[in-house]
Formats: structure tokens, C-alpha cells, sequence
């Protein structure tokens, strides 16, 4: 069961380290004085970065195992979300920006890996029925909890969440089993 939490939160981080932080966007041009494309490079980079992350960590988990890039994916998360929550210039947030997309790329690459090591075929239809459902979902619930974070609090809260919602997935890595043996690496 463990497991099936942490694959489900695992691959909810992409659209909520996207989406939560929208509602805030229009805000940072005048918060850093700085352009609306500089912002934007925020959101772009995010996406050009996860992508490239999911691409080439999945093999190289192949290789040397799942938990190790998985702890090293979400440490990069983790940090990647503290350093966009205490950004001091919009250069330091895009620069957060890549190293937490960097660790959500990766996640969502191993994560999906685990669902072939871990489970039947029956069971992983149902497990990507379940991710595919949470790649629709995400994008709605996640720009509601961000404004919800930034009427209350400020744009760096989204951060925040973020850190600790991927904190909780590195607790998870961590006392996950490896799940790739190493005679198939």
C-alpha cells in the first residue's frame, strides 16, 4: 500500500509544481521588477528541463537501480522548492525553477519505471488509470490550493508546499525497497 501512495504522490508533483504556482504569476513581474517574459521563463525552463529529466534518468535507473535516483531526484526537489521559496531576484527563482524540474522529471520517469517492477500486468493498467486520472485532475486541483496559499500568505507559500510535499516523497525513497535486482540492471 505504501508503495501505491508513494507512485500516486510521485506523479502528482509535475502538475502541482506547475499549476500551483500559476495563480501567482502575474504577481512576480512587479514583486522582482523585472518583465512578464522573464517570469515566464519560470514556467518554460520548468517544462524544457522535466522533460529532458524524464527522457534521460529513466535509463540511467536502469542501470544503476531505482532507489538511488530516486533519493537523488527528490533531495534535487527538495531543494530545488526551498531555493524557489526563498529566491531573493527572479534569476535565483528560475534557477530553483531548473533544479526542482530536474528531480520532478526524474521522479515521474522512475515512478512510472516502478509500475513495471512492481506490479502484474492487471495491477499496472490500474495504476496508470490511476496516474492518468491524476494528470487530468492535477492541473485543476493544483491552481486552486496555490491561490488558495496565495490570499492567505504570499507567492513563496506555493514553494513551500511544495518543499514539504516532496520531503514527504524522500521519506518515502527512503524506506523504499529496491525494486530493480541487480541481475537485470
Amino acid at each position: 500500500m505504501g508503495l501505491v501512495v508513494f507512485i500516486i504522490l510521485a506523479n502528482t508533483i509535475i502538475p502541482f509544481s506547475i499549476d500551483m504556482y500559476t495563480p501567482a504569476v502575474p504577481s512576480l513581474p512587479g514583486y522582482f521588477n523585472t518583465t512578464e517574459q522573464m517570469v515566464n521563463f519560470t514556467l518554460m525552463g520548468f517544462f524544457l528541463v522535466q522533460t529532458v529529466a524524464t527522457l534521460l534518468f529513466g535509463p540511467v535507473s536502469d542501470r544503476i537501480g531505482r532507489k538511488p535516483v530516486l533519493v537523488g531526484c527528490l533531495v534535487a526537489y527538495l531543494a530545488g522548492s526551498v531555493l524557489c521559496a526563498l529566491a531573493p531576484t527572479i534569476g535565483a527563482l528560475i534557477g530553483a525553477r531548473l533544479v526542482q524540474a530536474l528531480g520532478a522529471g526524474t521522479l515521474m520517469a522512475v515512478s512510472m519505471a516502478l509500475v513495471k517492477d512492481c506490479f502484474v500486468p492487471e495491477r499496472r493498467e490500474q495504476m496508470i488509470s490511476i496516474i492518468q486520472v491524476l494528470a487530468v485532475v492535477g492541473p485543476v486541483v493544483a491552481p486552486l490550493v496555490g491561490g488558495i496559499l496565495l490570499q492567505f500568505f504570499s507567492w513563496r507559500a506555493s514553494f513551500v508546499a511544495l518543499a514539504i510535499f516532496g520531503a514527504i516523497c524522500l521519506v518515502f525513497a527512503v524506506l523504499f525497497q529496491e525494486s530493480l535486482p541487480a541481475d537485470e540492471r
